[in-house]
């Protein structure tokens, strides 16, 4: 069937004008491993899908996918993506609370590994899979980076400008500094904790942050202390 010689004969034919200079033909959507569609009642709609679910955390579901690829769309997918988003957002964060002076060179190439990284990705036919295996990557090493005290408020600051050059393709970074605090009793055990690892007691120490971990709360050891992060 000529589908788009059809439509560029009947869409050209009203407007006078060029319909398209390029056709992109994306998967199928389907809904809990079943095809979507109105004979069998299992669609959603967009207005739908937004009084469920944030919108950033849809585009953050969408950005990991091929284009070429089928979509299954279900709730549990968009909880994994709320969940990646929100590891995002919290890597940020604990960017935005580092201090100190100086400035370490392996920061800059690691950035531009990924930045490069990422563009050779989407250079091959919108390769989003490859892209986030780049970004991961990055992330992960600049965390080791964090965790070790290795990083300055400058380096900081040099990899959140580049986080902010992925946000003006992606569009669901969030980059306000939140001004978030913890129940007295959550910083109570966690102060209880930071005695009983000066005692070596880290049986103890283990069982408290299982059970901050259990409250959705991460604790991280680092060079300049216990720092913390909601999960």
């Amino acid at each position: 069937f000529p589908h788009h010689e059809n439509e560029i004969a009947q869409s050209e034919a009203f407007t006078k004008k060029p319909l398209a200079k390029i056709w992109m033909h994306v998967g199928m959507v389907t809904i809990n491993g079943e095809k979507m569609s109105k004979s069998l009642g299992n669609y959603i709609t967009i207005p739908q899908l937004l009084e469920k679910f944030d919108p950033k955390v849809f585009r953050f579901f969408i950005a990991g996918l091929h284009y070429r690829s089928r979509v299954d769309f279900n709730e549990k997918a968009m909880a994994q993506a709320a969940k990646g988003l929100g590891k995002w957002n919290s890597f940020i964060q604990g960017l935005l609370a580092v201090s100190g002076e100086g400035e370490n060179k392996q920061v800059k190439e690691i950035i531009s590994s990924a930045r490069e990284g990422f563009v050779a990705a989407m250079d091959e036919d919108f390769n989003l899979p490859n892209a986030w295996a780049q970004l991961h990557e990055f992330e992960s090493k600049t965390n080791s980076l964090i965790s070790a005290g290795k990083i300055s408020k400058r380096d900081a600051e040099n990899i959140i400008a580049f986080l902010k050059e992925l946000n003006e393709i992606f569009g669901f970074f969030e980059f306000g500094k939140r001004d978030e605090k913890l129940p007295e009793e959550l910083m109570a055990l966690i102060e209880q904790r930071e005695l009983y690892r000066k005692k070596k007691d880290f049986a103890q120490a283990d069982k408290i942050r299982k059970d901050l971990a259990a409250n959705g709360i991460e604790l991280l050891d680092t060079p300049c202390g216990v720092k913390w992060k909601k999960v």
